[in-house]
């Protein structure tokens, strides 16, 4: 069997379409991290580039939606693509070192030591856990009430999270991380896409506030039971006491 590798000169390929919404509406879907990648995704398509300041400021922000463009960015392992945003920097700084942030040579031992958890075989067993919490989050909400989709969101996403891979029930810490974890994001969004920016050491009253510690989600660093094994000591930072 003989396998044909086509080179492709990047530089003679089309750029990616501009996206067509007006400047404000873009500025404000890319540091709305829940739904501003459907906006972009409903006006530019699957693939579509936003320009929001010079390159020495901010470089051109590529938005791929769909689950082949995913593919072919994450599915690489050579660091052809790289965390290089500002935003990376500022998560980093505020949320600690994680495989979102960290850049590719930081990020490659951390993938593989999480590989044997996320293997299609241990992921069929997630899927039980996870339709569990999917259906059991809309069973306690009054008919007719409001909903803050938001914060239901982020108690689903703990819920399976808990449940399908640390083996916990984190249902009564969503109140205590979500508000403090949104505040981070916030700023760090803010901070990213920022043309001037003040020194990352400079205690500012919005550093202040994202940096301010939830209540203990966890008690004190443990040792926890997936699937694939044990994971050693997990307490994210913005948990600490």
């Amino acid at each position: 069997m003989v396998e044909t590798v086509l080179r492709v000169d990047i530089a003679a390929l089309p750029p990616v379409p501009n996206n067509p919404l007006p400047y404000r509406q873009q500025v404000t879907a890319i540091r709305t991290y829940f739904t501003g990648t459907e906006a972009l995704r409903d006006a530019g398509g699957p693939v579509t580039r936003c320009k929001l300041a010079p390159k020495w400021i901010t470089p051109p922000i590529v938005v791929v939606t769909s689950p082949k463009g995913a593919h072919d960015v994450l599915g690489r392992t050579d660091g052809f693509v790289d965390k290089a945003l500002p935003i990376y920097d500022e998560v980093r700084r505020i949320l600690g070192g994680n495989v979102f942030d960290f850049t590719h040579d930081a990020w490659l031992p951390r993938r593989r030591a999480l590989q044997p958890v996320f293997t299609k075989q241990h992921v069929a067993r997630f899927a039980g856990h996870m339709a569990e919490a999917a259906e059991g989050l809309p069973m306690r909400w009054p008919d007719g009430a409001e909903v803050d989709l938001d914060s239901e969101c982020h108690a689903l996403t703990l819920r399976a999270l808990g449940r399908s891979v640390l083996g916990l029930d984190l249902d009564k810490r969503a109140e205590a991380v979500g508000p403090a974890l949104r505040t981070a994001l916030k700023y760090c969004a803010d901070r990213a896409y920022r043309p001037m920016r003040a020194p990352h050491w400079l205690p500012t009253p919005a550093r202040r506030r994202a940096s301010r510690p939830a209540p203990p989600c966890i008690d004190s660093p443990q040792r926890f039971s997936t699937p694939a094994g044990p994971i050693r000591q997990w307490t994210p930072r913005w948990c600490m006491p």
